[in-house]
């Protein structure tokens, strides 16, 4: 990756994926090289059904490659291969996940689904719920930790599920379309403090989106086009 690869918080080397379509082979990816460093952006853009979901699941290992390497920092991952059960753990303090639909559970209170993060890492609950409440405050939804995702409205719950992702404070945000279910001026307000946030933890982000305002506020610009990943 790099003669100095401390510097590099998330990498891909020839990443490829294919999915069968009928009697068909599609190569969705095919040999995709990335390299992100530290307190640095990226956004993709990208068709609809191009491969951008897919590419940031290969990332987290939460999709198997057919061919190609993951590096998490200086750890390097043989991407076809499927994750074992430590993976689940440095995944959760390597990298934060925001997603277009939220993904909060519905059961649990706005600050018990930042808390789940925490609880998965196996983190000290007392130190990180203080951290988590003021993450929450930061998104200006610190008076709703006691409520239920139900309550809320959109911005509101992406503003809790970034938290949820930060919370870790993760070396890599992989954010798909965070924005896609939202107003445009929610979108705006939401897109600016995963912007600042990411800023602010030092931490890095790859962000899929479609909003072109959007990609050129990340350092680096790409887009993903048959197959290939090209800077721009």
């Amino acid at each position: 990756m790099s003669n100095n690869p401390s510097k590099f918080v998330l990498g891909s080397k020839n990443l490829s994926k294919n999915f069968r379509v009928g009697t068909e082979i599609l190569r969705v990816l095919d040999s995709v090289d990335l390299k992100l460093e530290e307190s640095s952006s990226l956004s993709i853009q990208g068709d609809s059904g191009c491969g951008k979901t897919t590419l940031l699941n290969l990332l987290a290992r939460l999709e198997t490659a057919d061919d190609g390497f993951i590096y998490w920092g200086d750890r390097k991952i043989k991407a076809d291969q499927k994750p074992h059960a430590k993976e689940s753990r440095w995944r959760s303090l390597h990298v934060g996940v925001v997603y277009q639909s939220y993904y909060l559970i519905p059961e649990l209170t706005v600050l018990e689904n930042v808390m789940m993060s925490v609880k998965l890492a196996g983190l000290p609950f007392g130190i990180y719920e203080e951290r988590a409440l003021s993450l929450l405050k930061d998104m200006g939804v610190e008076r709703k930790s006691q409520q239920i995702p139900s309550k809320l409205s959109g911005g509101e719950r992406q503003r809790v599920a970034i938290a949820r992702a930060l919370v870790n404070r993760p070396r890599v945000i992989l954010a798909d379309e965070p924005t896609g279910n939202l107003d445009e001026r929610t979108g705006g307000e939401v897109m600016e403090l995963l912007l600042h946030s990411c800023w602010k933890e030092q931490s890095s982000l790859v962000l899929v989106t479609h909003n072109p305002n959007f990609a050129k506020a990340t350092n680096m610009v790409s887009v993903l086009k048959d197959g290939n990943l090209m800077y721009v």
